[in-house]
Formats: C-alpha cells, sequence, structure tokens
C-alpha cells in the first residue's frame, strides 16, 4: 500500500475553514455596523446638550456682568 503525505488540507477543509472565517467576519462587521450608530447618536446628542449648556453659562456671565459692571471676576 502506498503512503499518502498527511502534511496539508484537503479542500474541504480550506473550503469549511473559509466559510467560518466570513461568516466571523460579517458578525464583526455587523457588530461595529451597530456601534458606530449609536456611537454617532450619543455624540451628536452630546454635542447638542453641551452647546445649549455653554449658552445657557454664557448668558447667565452676561446678565451678572451686566448687574455688576464693575465687579468682572470670571
Amino acid at each position: 500500500m502506498p503512503v499518502r503525505n498527511t502534511g496539508g488540507y484537503t479542500l474541504i477543509e480550506v473550503l469549511v475553514a473559509t466559510a467560518c472565517a466570513a461568516i466571523l467576519s460579517l458578525a464583526a462587521w455587523n457588530g461595529f455596523v451597530t456601534f458606530h450608530k449609536v456611537h454617532s447618536y450619543f455624540v451628536r446628542t452630546y454635542d447638542g446638550d453641551s452647546r445649549n449648556a455653554l449658552e445657557k453659562i454664557r448668558h447667565t456671565k452676561r446678565a451678572v456682568l451686566e448687574e455688576r459692571p464693575g465687579e468682572n471676576r470670571f
């Protein structure tokens, strides 16, 4: 009986490994896209909230400075 060289992989093994890698890659990509959408939403919300808070602070600062023009401690 001839002896087979068992040092490599069969075509079926390579195809199964490639299919598994493709499925895992798609799952990772889907998770990344979802993370990116959620992160973008929170960044836009946080930027809007920060902008509103800064505008309130500026408005309050102007009001205080107008009340006490000689006491500019800001």
